[in-house]
């Protein structure tokens, strides 16, 4: 949300503050309709949020990174889709993209983003992943609430600011049940963000893992530094385990779970076997 991204970077230097504040401007923007000036969504149209707003810094490692692939005639999937934006921007050129959103108020958002450009080839699936089926309780601040999670560590965190959470009780079930229920295509390249839950969804896709190797692109979560490192090494452990050769985004380098810093945020993983 690279126009979102400018207008914290002019709010302050508290990170956390700028997203809460960034994300209540948005909502006062959600029944506006207009063509996105920036990022990934850049000339596609957008209901709500705040991209129309030009920004020179849209063009982020991230945005660079996944404007250089291409998704052309592929099965993507979207996990953790929040308002669909990177949903849109692989739908202009994905076969199918499969997304995933557990948030009910979300996935009203992610519709309206599709119905917009007028978009045929997505599906949306109102459900979390995780590694088996069952019942998730999502704790979410208000102000914020594209960062739910159930993450212990995470929603500890959020209560020693101050912050209110909320929370909210959804299905869910693994990808490689999901598929299998629904005759849903094989993932070509799942992209996920899932605050901290990214172990328990990989664990969920085993089956995938062994016969397809889609392409990975993971945004990696943490409370605190250490926290990070140990929830980026057991993601890159598990990856490497099936044979990924995982490249940092941020370090624009080839790392393993050994290597890791903490630092990396995204991370992309090809199938080297």
């Amino acid at each position: 949300m690279p126009g979102i991204q400018h207008v914290s970077e002019c709010i302050g230097a508290n990170a956390d503050f700028s997203s809460r504040m960034v994300s209540l401007l948005s909502r006062q923007m959600q029944t506006f309709v207009y063509t996105s000036r920036n990022g990934l969504t850049k000339g596609l149209r957008r209901k709500g949020g705040l991209g129309f707003i030009p920004s020179k810094r849209a063009d982020t490692d991230e945005v660079k990174f996944l404007q250089s692939l291409s998704f052309e005639n592929k099965a993507v999937y979207d996990i953790g889709g929040f308002h669909g934006l990177m949903t849109i921007f692989f739908a202009k050129s994905a076969r199918h993209v499969i997304t995933y959103e557990a948030n009910p108020e979300h996935v009203v958002h992610i519709w309206e983003n599709i119905r917009v450009n007028r978009f045929q080839n997505v599906i949306i699936r109102a459900i979390a992943l995780s590694s088996a089926d069952g019942i998730l309780t999502l704790s979410f601040d208000r102000s914020y609430s594209g960062a739910g999670t159930r993450n212990p560590a995470l929603c500890n965190q959020a209560r020693a600011s101050g912050r209110a959470l909320e929370q909210l009780s959804v299905a869910m079930t693994s990808l490689d049940e999901d598929i299998k229920r629904f005759h849903l295509p094989i993932p070509d390249f799942i992209k996920i963000d899932i605050e901290g839950m990214e172990l328990d969804a990989l664990r969920g896709m085993r089956n995938v893992l062994n016969t397809r190797k889609p392409d990975f692109y993971v945004e990696l979560h943490g409370t605190s530094l250490d926290d990070k490192r140990a929830n980026a090494a057991a993601v890159l452990s598990f990856l490497a385990d099936y044979k990924y050769e995982i490249f940092s985004v941020e370090q624009k380098r080839n790392i393993s779970s050994e290597s890791s810093t903490g630092y990396e945020r995204h991370i992309y993983c090809h199938s080297s076997g």
